[in-house]
């Protein structure tokens, strides 16, 4: 597999770097992520989910909505209930898990969380 140099000397592999940058691009994408990965079957609010991350609503509302946009969530509304949960089999699926099992190793966590945290300008 071909690596991307996203920033000198912190190669990931293309279609990883790619998702970061164009889907996950901030950390509460990709601890909402890391979650409903881990908790595939929850279905929640958004109230419920900034709860669940120790995250401020205010903080992951457009988040929630950007990752059902993507297809990652799905948002189910119920009378004046509106409700996420993850779609198991998404287009994503397979990135995600790789995404979470590079998670594991030190270096690269450390490579993936400060290239999100350059793309939400936070540096």
């Amino acid at each position: 597999m071909k690596e991307f140099e996203f920033e000198p000397g912190m190669a990931l592999e293309e279609e990883l770097a790619n998702f970061l940058k164009n889907v996950v691009n901030s950390m509460a994408k990709l601890d909402l992520i890391n979650f409903f990965f881990s908790n595939p079957y929850t279905i929640d609010t958004v109230d419920g989910l900034a709860l669940r991350i120790g995250r401020r609503v205010e903080g992951i509302e457009k988040t929630v909505e950007e990752l059902s946009e993507a297809g990652i969530l799905e948002k189910r509304v119920q009378g004046e209930l509106v409700l996420y949960a993850f779609v198991p089999g998404n287009k994503w699926y397979e990135l995600i898990e790789r995404l979470l099992k590079s998670l594991d190793t030190r270096e690269t966590r450390l490579k993936i969380i400060t290239y999100i945290i350059k793309l939400e300008g936070l540096t």
